[in-house]
């Protein structure tokens, strides 16, 4: 099976998530998995944050692959 998630792009703006257990609100990207990484570390960017990734794919990978690779 395979299964195509370049349509799904949605993101958002870096926001301060509290998570359970910690003390202290976590910068935080929602993105759906076709979302393209460089997008993710543009987010970043602009909150002040680095969003490190190989920048040798940061154009071409999206954030599913990264997750699904462990990546």
């Amino acid at each position: 099976m395979v299964i195509n998630t370049e349509k799904l792009e949605a993101i958002t703006e870096v926001e301060k998530v509290m998570l359970p257990g910690l003390d202290q609100p976590v910068p935080t990207v929602w993105t759906e998995a076709g979302v393209v990484t460089q997008r993710v570390a543009d987010a970043a960017e602009r909150a002040g944050y680095v969003f490190a990734v190989d920048p040798t794919s940061i154009e071409a990978s999206c954030i599913g692959g990264n997750i699904a690779m462990n990546a």
